[in-house]
């Protein structure tokens, strides 16, 4: 086996047009060809990146691109075959860090928390109960919501 190998990093160059979504409309279709290339000559494999579609973002939120990457060889996607590219919040910054996240015990997002406060709000517990017994497709969000502590005794 090979040594395994990680090239990460601002590429400055998207893959394809859903990669990019600018209001200017000169940028060259073209421009992924090399970078297309350079993937191909070296056997490497461009991981879909988890959380967000962009890791650039103009000041104007109208342009944003998705330049940042992992790009593994094939020996490093054996070994560690949970490898998943996640972007980061942004903060003030124009770009999202992006976390190689290669947990082997990865079990998929995190089940959210319920505010506690959304039980002042009138009525709030009944509609909990309406929305379960109607069947609704929040259903297993709404699960989560009673066993965060709802107190809601509902029946279907």
């Amino acid at each position: 086996m090979g040594k395994k190998v990680c090239v990460c990093g601002d590429f400055n160059v998207v893959l394809c047009v859903e990669e990019r979504r600018s209001i200017r409309t000169s940028y060259s279709l073209l421009d992924h060809v090399p970078f297309s290339h350079f993937i191909d000559e070296n056997d490497l494999v461009d991981l879909s990146l988890c959380g967000r579609n962009y890791t650039w973002y103009k000041g104007d939120g109208l342009s944003m691109s998705r330049f940042d990457r992992f790009l593994l060889n094939e020996e490093w996607c054996l070994a560690l075959p949970n490898c998943m590219p996640v972007a980061q919040m942004r903060g003030l910054s124009d770009y999202r860090h992006l976390l190689l996240s290669a947990d082997e015990e990865n079990w998929g997002p995190k089940p959210s928390h319920m505010l506690k406060c959304w039980q002042e709000f009138p009525c709030y517990k009944q509609f909990v109960v309406n929305q379960w017994r109607q069947g609704d497709p929040l259903s297993s969000f709404l699960f989560l919501l009673v066993a965060e502590g709802m107190n809601v005794i509902v029946t279907p």
